[in-house]
């Protein structure tokens, strides 16, 4: 069979929620799928173990070519599923945030993560780890175009100028010949962030050096981070190539649907940052109940939330074994739970990274300081 069998008919599970099949279990869509497939001698791969019932609702609806596959401890789906952008490329659909990952540990994180099966690693000039992160994609073993390297424009760089110099000095720092993505990282200044002033036109001439890079081969693909519908119709209006990701905070109990509706309308792939709120879900106990449910932890449940919105998820750590279960998330939540994760009461107080702007704080000297210090 087909790769694209197999995906049609993943995807259809997914889609349906259908979690374990038997011949009293089929709903009416699922009856009409099989139906079309079923005289065509299609082999269907069976992921995870335990799917007896899935094999022998199969092989009572017509299939005869059936293999399961023991892959329930290598996460191995969701690292191989990918995106598509609106140029063609192709974009792993969990990525691995390096946000407050210092310099020197970041190279490590990044071999751990590709030793584990990532592909996709997330990184900025503001978190000052660009040049370990570059070193780790260089040292990690895997081919360089197997690799999707993402980082972004300094959210002060408002000038064409500017912003020319700080694309070149990026691949200098990484060490790279090119980036696959590279994304204004906000509309606005840290400092200003939240404010009346919107930086249009600055924005508009950050954008131009982004598509002249891209152009030229430097990057990938482009895109933005943090942008509201505002600043998205300020790119769009004038663009010659138009912003193919917008990466926002997104996750159980802070859903920004409007947004996320109008990105994805305009055929902007969403990107999740802080999937698990910064660590701040785990306090949640009506989250941590959904979760038992599923026999997950909260953050895999934070992940596969995002992931089911149809966005691409970029959970932060520098810890393999979080790793491996960050991409554990081969389960289903239910429409009816999803409603639920949707609705939860929003986050009020992200601990120690609610002095950043995006989770209500004011950037300033003070916060500045305690950021690096944090760091180390």
């Amino acid at each position: 069979m087909s790769k694209e069998l197999n995906a049609d008919f993943w995807n259809h599970r997914w889609t349906t929620g259908q979690t374990g099949w038997d011949i009293g279990y089929a709903s009416p869509a699922l009856t009409q799928y099989m139906e079309q497939y079923k005289n065509k001698n299609a082999a269907i791969l069976i992921p995870g173990c335990g799917n007896a019932h899935e094999a022998a609702f199969l092989v009572a609806n017509g299939f005869t070519n059936i293999t399961l596959l023991d892959i329930s401890s290598t996460a191995v789906l969701i690292l191989e599923e990918k995106f598509t952008l609106s140029n063609g490329v192709e974009i792993p659909k969990l990525g691995l945030g390096t946000w407050f990952i210092s310099d020197k540990d970041v190279v490590q994180a990044v071999k751990d993560a590709v030793q584990i099966g990532y592909r996709h690693i997330d990184t900025a000039q503001a978190y000052r780890n660009e040049r370990g992160v570059g070193e780790g994609i260089k040292s990690c073993g895997v081919k360089r175009e197997e690799l999707f390297v993402t980082t972004k424009l300094a959210a002060e760089v408002k000038s064409y100028k500017k912003a020319v110099s700080s694309i070149d000095q990026s691949l200098k720092t990484m060490g790279l010949d090119y980036a696959d993505m590279m994304i204004i990282h906000s509309p606005q200044p840290w400092t200003k962030f939240g404010e009346a002033e919107r930086y249009f036109e600055g924005n508009r001439e950050a954008w131009r050096a982004l598509e002249e890079a891209y152009k030229a081969g430097k990057l990938r693909a482009i895109g933005v981070s943090n942008f509201e519908k505002p600043d998205l119709d300020n790119i769009l209006a004038s663009c010659s190539v138009k912003p193919m990701v917008n990466q926002i905070l997104a996750h159980i109990s802070n859903t920004p649907k409007e947004l996320i509706k109008y990105t994805q309308d305009k055929g902007i792939l969403v990107e999740a940052y802080s999937p698990v709120a910064h660590g701040e879900l785990l306090k949640n106990t009506e989250v941590a109940k959904i979760a038992e449910k599923y026999g997950v932890t909260i953050p895999q449940l934070g992940i596969r939330y995002v992931l089911q919105l149809g966005l691409l998820a970029l959970p932060k750590t520098a810890n393999p074994a979080h790793m491996k279960n960050n991409a554990d998330v081969d389960f289903i939540i239910s429409e009816a739970d999803m409603d639920v994760l949707q609705n939860v009461e929003q986050i009020k107080d992200y601990g120690n990274a609610s002095m950043m702007p995006v989770y209500g704080g004011k950037l300033n000297l003070k916060s500045m300081l305690s950021m690096i210090f944090r760091r180390g």
